[in-house]
């Protein structure tokens, strides 16, 4: 959430995919979209510096330990990284209409394709579901199961909390029924979202 609200701040555009990616998936999301700079969880750092071979990432932030070495391109470590970063005071002069961000679909289809999302597309969606629907406010944690690549994880998980002012509860392992299960009763989100075959797990455990 950090990154993506970061990027959008600065008029750059995100573009959340699988923290787990294939090799190949990776290396598709990063010749499509052309990216200068990722962001990434050590699974995926291999696949993005071979990448860097194309002369198209310049930057890889690594959240963990950077692998050692340097070279092209260039790999930082995320917390040192953000240690020496200047804040942004003043977010950029961006139009409602400006692209904000892609994600990937599938490639159930074919290759992933990219599906290109404004900056408004957050705001028009927010407005109408997360207060007037589901009543979120301000008092009300959510907590999202899927994860925040998928449209849905991101809505649930991300803006529509935030769009409130509540809080979210953002689970980094993979979802299975006995880790959430605990999470629930520790954290007591009002606001609870997952698929239906999640659902039947959990039910079922």
């Amino acid at each position: 959430p950090a990154a993506f609200c970061g990027a959008r701040g600065i008029a750059a555009v995100a573009l959340p995919v699988n923290a787990r990616p294939a090799p190949a998936a990776c290396a598709s999301y990063v010749a499509d979209s052309g990216a200068r700079f990722a962001i990434v969880s050590p699974a995926a750092v291999e696949p993005v510096l071979e990448m860097s071979a194309a002369g198209v990432v310049e930057t890889v932030a690594v959240v963990g330990p950077a692998p050692a070495g340097k070279g092209s391109p260039q790999l930082l470590a995320w917390d040192d990284w953000l240690a020496a970063a200047q804040p942004v005071t003043d977010p950029a002069d961006t139009a409602s209409t400006d692209t904000a961000f892609f994600l990937y679909t599938s490639g159930s289809g074919g290759t992933p394709k990219a599906a290109v999302h404004r900056h408004q597309d957050m705001l028009v969606a927010n407005n109408p579901v997360a207060p007037g629907l589901l009543g979120l406010t301000p008092e009300e944690p959510a907590f999202p199961v899927s994860n925040l690549f998928f449209a849905y994880g991101m809505g649930k998980g991300m803006y529509f909390p935030l769009g409130v002012g509540a809080a979210t509860i953002l689970y980094p392992g993979r979802p299975r029924p006995e880790p959430v299960a605990e999470i629930v009763s520790r954290y007591r989100p009002t606001a609870f979202f997952a698929v239906p075959t999640f659902y039947a797990a959990l039910l079922a455990e």
